[in-house]
């Protein structure tokens, strides 16, 4: 660049600077951000006063020209020394990375010769297995069979739960498929079989812990009668349980004679004792708990309700009253048939008396005497034949809506049985039948007495109309 244009762009700077506004160099400064080393000079140079002179204009700008100059210097600098650091770490990534590589191709080489030999020694092993391998398959079927019945089985009350543990090591090793089951693991399980046959069908004394419905557990002396279960004194049934090692005492146990017969039993000490036992044993125990659960007939008669309970009502007073009232009737028929004098409360002595007393009277007369006295003696001689009919019609109505009030408060989402509703209607229809034969026959010998009635009545109105007298 020439003089000239040198002289003259610091004669624009210098008249530039004088014709700034001094007001608007502190609000630069106000908002220019914090001062950093490199920027300090420019910062510094805003600040200051404005040049007097074009020497010192000159001298102002090569001073920020120096300075300019050094801060570049410095971030180049420190440019580079981060783009040395970044390729620094780059190669050492790329060298990890193909480290890896190196590894993994090794590793993947050495799994693929382990398999290979792997599978080699499974063939070696399933060629010399040959037919064992359908015998441990075997093993394994019947041991996972037996388990339940070796640890439920009461006769693990007194040999321990070693045999369970040993029997789940030995099918351990036999659905492993890498090792064989050793002689004396099998030898050991043939001698538990034999074990549980002997001790199955003999009856043996022990003192255990028994666990009462309450939660409380205590020591009694117990009678176990093979693999099926156990009694106590006082003839109650007990359940064996392997999980918690203790028999289990049942909250219902069987009627009083089933007891009775099981302590006479416990108390035995030689000979043949009858016994109830539950056939399915250790394998389920359940048929005898089914039995002693099963639910009683007031239970069930409970379960229909205030409709069943009123069935049950409702059918015993109708019989009753039917029973009575046949009683009555059958009296006064069996009077008849005893051509004997009759009492004044009988209803054929009635109609006597009523035509003894209008001896006067004649055939019309009496004829219409007799039937207004036969009118009166109807509803005596039917009494309650059409309330017994009501109560046969609406007995098995209240037993079956019991059934049916039960099936409805039962909870949709529960195990539903409707054997214990089924008893209310099976007594209303039972009372219902009873009723209605009752019933039935009443009116029958009712029927028989009114047929004596109007006999009677007849006979008086031809003796009136001949003239002759009883």
């Amino acid at each position: 660049m020439s003089t000239a244009w040198r002289s003259s762009l610091l004669v624009l700077a210098f008249f530039a600077a004088r014709a700034w506004p001094q007001s608007e160099v502190p609000a630069a400064a106000a908002a220019a951000p914090a001062a950093t080393p490199q920027a300090s000079a420019p910062v510094a140079a805003a600040q200051a006063p404005p040049a007097r002179s074009l020497q010192e204009l000159l001298a102002r700008v090569r001073e920020a020209r120096a300075t300019g100059t050094e801060t570049e210097a410095a971030r180049r600098k420190v440019f580079l020394e981060e783009r040395d650091r970044q390729q620094a770490r780059l190669a050492t990534a790329r060298e990890e990375l193909a480290a890896a590589t190196q590894r993994a191709t090794i590793l993947e080489q050495r799994f693929e010769i382990t398999q290979r030999a792997v599978d080699a020694r499974t063939e070696e092993l399933q060629a010399r297995l040959g037919a064992l391998e359908q015998v441990f398959r075997h093993l394994g079927e019947q041991g996972t069979a037996l388990r339940p019945l070796l640890q439920d089985s009461a006769v693990a009350a007194e040999v321990g739960t070693e045999r369970v543990s040993a029997l789940d090591e030995l099918l351990r090793t036999a659905a492993s498929g890498e090792r064989l089951p050793t002689a004396a693991a099998l030898e050991g399980l043939w001698f538990e079989l034999q074990r549980e046959l002997a001790e199955g069908g003999a009856v043996r004394r022990l003192d255990a812990t028994v666990r009462s419905p309450d939660g409380s557990d205590a020591t009694r002396a117990l009678l176990r009668v093979g693999g099926f279960g156990a009694v106590d004194a006082a003839g109650r049934y007990l359940r064996y349980r392997g999980g918690d090692a203790l028999f289990l005492e049942a909250a219902r146990q069987p009627d009083a004679d089933t007891r009775e017969t099981a302590a006479d039993f416990f108390a035995a000490t030689d000979g043949l004792q009858p016994f109830l036992l539950d056939p399915t044993g250790a394998m389920g125990g359940e048929a005898l708990a089914a039995a002693a659960s099963a639910a009683t007939f007031g239970e069930r008669l409970a379960a229909g309700g205030m409709a069943g309970a009123l069935a049950l009502l409702l059918g015993l007073l109708a019989g009753a009253f039917a029973t009575w009232r046949l009683a009555v009737v059958e009296q006064w028929n069996a009077a008849l048939r005893g051509r004997g004098a009759l009492q004044d409360s009988h209803p054929v002595a009635r109609v006597r008396a009523e035509a003894a007393a209008h001896p006067g009277l004649d055939a019309n007369a009496l004829e219409h005497l007799l039937h207004q006295s036969l009118l009166r003696e109807m509803p005596a001689i039917e009494l309650g034949l059409h309330g017994l009919r009501l109560a046969a019609a609406s007995v098995p109505l209240l037993g079956v809506l019991g059934t049916v009030l039960y099936v409805m408060r039962a909870p949709a989402d529960s195990a539903f049985t409707l054997a214990p509703a089924l008893a209310s209607a099976v007594v209303g229809l039972a009372a219902g039948i009873a009723v209605l034969l009752l019933q039935g026959l009443l009116a029958a010998r009712s029927r028989v007495l009114a047929h004596a009635l109007d006999q009677e009545a007849a006979a008086l109105v031809s003796l009136a109309a001949s003239g002759s007298t009883r």
